[in-house]
């Protein structure tokens, strides 16, 4: 890909009392050298290919990381304006070959100090920033005491967990899953509309967001108190909601979406990477096989067997979708017999949840701590990047919120195709909510029986004979 180094991910922080430059120097050296993938450089070798290299972390300072401090307070011009230029500099700063890949601006203003912080996603992903947070935020706390800056031990690390992913590429537990990734792959599914958009394509913006946020008692809802009506989770929850939306909008009898996960659950590395940084992702296609639709007469009825549906398909992927990406890049092709085709049009991706500090605080802790700023992290990715998907639903809690966010290319969707999507997936979402909380009892769907074989019809005609469900 073109301007490869911008291809990362970012935060921007802000604290209403101003930060201490030499502890927060002091975290940011802390972090970079507890977490080695965060000193990784990528150069090419004397074939040509791109290597990874770790650099020791008794490297100098500035190596590490970089931080740049802009003085706004009292600045009688337009901050935000300064901030967003600063922060689309640093986006760009990232040096593959040399390093550093951790990028910084601290940004003092009278409304008190936002702090940016970008990564290259090589280095990084969800779950890597959880654990940055935290060790930000505790690595802080020690430094302004002025005591030396311990942080949670490490677990295993980056290049053992690689080392024994290329064993588990070739092994017989993997070769296992080829039969089904390999019908997922042969399974023709119809493509998303092209619409035309009339507008001046040299002047737009590649790709646009549109997003719904929940109030914070909703969220709590979808987190904790839905799921005891069918044994569900809160992905199974936001992906059948996409998924009404989309079938609203483009309907189809079969539904493939590449799905993000955070391929850190599966057995295969046999090591505990759960504070690991780096970039673990996991992505592999979902065909989801729906029934006919019948809005008309059984509106709810529809909703939920797609709910069903939604959640047994999750459950019976095998190693929750790790193996596929193995497969497709690790695995030598005559082994794994698998004729890769054109990835999904739709990716979903729910990211969790991401907490900085705990809610409830005093006034003077609620002034020391960060909080996510409103003011955004800029451009992550070049816009020279071309996505395999054309429409990228998102969602992730933040500070107690939920907040889904579809991405999608401005010259094959109209805005308006897309805010309607968006506003279709909030009504499920709290329709299929709001049912699960009407229910009393647990109704069990196919995939909570060890028989993969079952199906909902058996299921249906068992529980119909026995009296419950």
């Amino acid at each position: 890909m073109k301007e490869a180094h911008h291809f990362n991910q970012s935060v921007m922080l802000h604290r209403a009392n101003p930060l201490d430059e030499d502890a927060l120097r002091k975290t940011l050296k802390a972090i970079t050298v507890h977490h080695d993938v965060l000193r990784l450089i990528f150069a090419k070798d004397e074939r040509g290919d791109l290597c990874l290299y770790n650099r020791p972390a008794s490297i100098g300072e500035d190596q590490l990381y970089n931080l740049r401090i802009i003085n706004l307070t009292g600045a009688s011009t337009d901050n935000e304006h300064i901030i967003k230029h600063q922060v689309r500099e640093l986006q760009k700063a990232m040096d593959l070959e040399n390093g550093p890949l951790v990028q910084a601006g601290l940004f003092r203003s009278s409304e008190g100090d936002d702090l940016f912080l970008s990564i290259h996603h090589l280095a990084v992903d969800g779950i890597s920033w959880r654990i940055i947070l935290e060790d930000l935020a505790s690595g802080y706390e020690q430094a302004i005491r002025g005591d030396d800056i311990a942080l949670p031990p490490k677990t295993a690390s980056f290049q053992t967990y690689t080392e024994q992913l290329a064993k588990y590429a070739e092994s017989r537990r993997l070769l296992q899953q080829a039969d089904y990734w390999r019908a997922i792959e042969q399974h023709e599914t119809v493509a998303l509309p092209k619409e035309q958009t009339h507008i001046d394509k040299s002047a737009l913006k590649k790709r646009n967001t549109v997003s719904f946020t929940l109030a914070q008692q909703e969220t709590d809802a979808l987190l904790k108190d839905v799921h005891n009506a069918y044994n569900t989770d809160t992905q199974d929850l936001l992906l059948a909601s996409a998924v009404l939306a989309i079938q609203q909008w483009a309907p189809q009898q079969a539904l493939k979406i590449a799905l993000e996960g955070h391929g850190r659950q599966s057995e295969a590395g046999h090591h505990d990477i759960s504070r690991t940084v780096g970039w673990f992702t996991a992505i592999y296609p979902v065909l989801l096989q729906l029934e006919p639709n019948t809005w008309d007469d059984h509106h709810e009825e529809y909703m939920i067997r797609t709910l069903k549906i939604t959640k047994d398909t999750l459950r019976r992927i095998p190693d929750k979708g790790f193996g596929y990406g193995v497969l497709k890049y690790m695995t030598p092709p005559e082994k794994a017999k698998i004729e890769f085709g054109k990835a999904p049009d739709i990716t979903f991706n729910y990211l969790g949840q991401f907490e900085i500090a705990n809610r409830v605080q005093t006034e003077t802790e609620q002034l020391d701590a960060f909080t996510f700023s409103p003011l955004g992290g800029g451009e992550d990715i070049t816009g020279t990047w071309k996505r395999e998907q054309s429409l990228d639903i998102s969602a992730l809690v933040a500070e107690g919120k939920l907040t889904v966010n579809m991405t999608y290319e401005t010259n094959r969707f109209q805005k308006e195709t897309i805010e309607r999507l968006s506003q279709d997936c909030q009504y499920f979402l709290r329709k299929l909510m709001n049912h699960c909380l009407s229910k009393t009892e647990t109704e069990k769907t196919v995939s909570d029986f060890d028989d993969r074989e079952l199906t909902e019809e058996a299921l249906k005609n068992i529980t119909d004979l026995l009296g419950f469900h």
